[in-house]
This record gives C-alpha cells, structure tokens and sequence, in this order.
C-alpha cells in the first residue's frame, strides 16, 4: 500500500471549503468594522476610512462567494479537504487584513500583507 498517494480532491469540496471561506469572510468584514467605531470615538478620519473599506470590500467579496456556491451544492469534507480549508482561511485573512495598514499609507502591499499575517 502506497501512504503517498493523494487522491483528488472532489468537486463538492471545493465548493464546500469556498461556501465557507465567504462565510469567514463575512464574519471578518464585520470585525473590522468594530475598529470603526473606535475611530470614531477619536476622530480619526484616515483610520476611519481605512477600516470601512477594507471591511466593505470583506463583505461583498465574501457575499458574492457565498452567492456563486449555495448551500445545497456543499458536501463533506475530506481531511484533505480541511486542510485546504484551513489554508485558504489563513490567506483570505491575511489578505483581508492587510487592507487597513495599505489603505492608511502606513505600510507598502508587502509589510502590510506580512503585517495582517502576524
């Protein structure tokens, strides 16, 4: 018996890990609107738009994945499945929150993906 064989992933896990991944982008987006607020306390414009934006743009992107990948296409996950899982989520967040640090001014795409990353 080979143990390293690795079977394809199937079709309905791939929309299973990308349903869930515009879920936990859902969620982020709403997170990041919580730094809003305090901005808004201080008065702090530029962290204010900075943070609405990038929440924003969280929002509908995940919004429009959850749209390309209804609930009734997802299936099970494989472990290998998960882990892809798991990846994507640890990108997307990375991603997404690297956003506020760019749209300051504060940090290049590069310290502020590494940024978000931490």
């Amino acid at each position: 018996m080979n143990s390293f064989f690795i079977n394809k992933i199937k079709p309905s896990e791939l929309k299973t890990i990308a349903y869930f991944t515009g879920t936990i982008c859902i969620i982020l987006g709403i997170f990041l609107l919580l730094p809003v607020i305090i901005a808004l306390i201080y008065d702090t414009p530029k962290y204010t738009q900075a943070f609405l934006i990038s929440a924003i743009i969280t929002i509908v992107v995940g919004l429009l994945i959850r749209a390309n990948f209804t609930r009734n296409k997802i299936g099970e996950l494989s472990l290998k499945g998960a882990l892809i899982f798991v990846f994507s989520i640890w990108g997307v967040t990375a991603l997404f929150t690297s956003l506020p640090y760019f749209f300051t001014g504060l940090l290049g795409p590069l310290d502020a993906i590494f940024q978000g990353m931490s």
